[in-house]
């Protein structure tokens, strides 16, 4: 069974709801409110040696940071996660976009959120960077889409949004199994392959002795010619050895 944990900040939090049930796939969540890239390894460290697969979903609370900054973060991150288990593979969910709180008013907010959703949107361009560099997964085909799923504040998902979400990510998560089981088939033929073929460079020596008396040649040996046919071949005693038939002959010539 492929186990995948979805780890990140309260965008995440109510998924689990709605995650199906599927024989051979295993998926936990581990949301922590208000977390920020920096904090995310220290509060799923000792849980990522349990699961094949972590599909990161953070820095939505990194607003103040620059790319660069944010990106340091995530390498950090990801060294950390690998650090941890050295065979998961890793997943990084796009930053979703902010929509506008319909709590507040006002060309200014408007202003904010366009100003933010396209920090976003370049965070998001050097974090598929970084995982095309790296051999991450980056998940990022929802992003488009995003802005009519948002709550009432412009941040958190409705409930249709959260649901929304689930299905992104559970069907990513199927995915990213299927190809994590397809890998370790292929691994399993390769490393079979391999060791067959050691084990047959092993016999570095392969030897067939054959000793056959034959009945010294006569008069039966001659030809019509009355010579004998090849009169230095010892044909009484043969001596075969090695790989190859005739590699070497012991016998008393004539």
């Amino acid at each position: 069974m492929t186990r995948v944990l979805v780890a990140g900040d309260s965008m995440v939090k109510y998924v689990d709801q709605y995650f199906p049930s599927r024989r051979g796939l295993s998926v936990s969540v581990a949301a922590h409110r208000g977390i920020r890239i920096e904090h995310l390894l220290s509060m799923i460290a000792d849980k990522l040696a349990s699961f094949d697969v972590v599909i990161v979903h953070v820095g939505t609370n990194n607003t103040v940071d620059s790319v660069n900054m944010c990106m340091d973060k995530y390498r950090q991150l990801a060294q950390g996660i690998i650090e941890s288990n050295p065979t998961l593979h890793v997943a990084f969910s796009a930053i979703l976009p902010r929509g506008q709180n319909r709590y507040r008013q006002g060309e200014e907010q408007l202003c904010d959120v366009c100003h933010l959703n396209d920090h976003y949107r370049n965070v998001n361009a050097a974090l598929a960077q970084l995982c095309l560099e790296r051999g991450f997964t980056i998940l990022d085909s929802l992003v488009d889409s995003w802005p009519g799923f948002l709550s009432r504040d412009g941040v958190q998902p409705s409930r249709l949004g959260n649901k929304v979400l689930a299905d992104f990510l559970y069907r990513e998560a199927c995915a990213l199994s299927t190809q994590l089981e397809r890998r370790h088939v292929q691994q399993s033929y390769k490393e079979s392959k391999a060791s067959a073929w050691s084990g047959w460079a092993r016999q570095e020596h392969f030897s067939i002795n054959l000793e056959v008396d034959f009945p010294a040649l006569g008069k039966q040996g001659l030809v019509d010619l009355g010579q004998p046919a090849f009169p230095h071949f010892p044909w009484h005693k043969c001596t075969m050895q090695g790989k190859h038939w005739g590699e070497a002959y012991s016998a008393n010539d004539p």
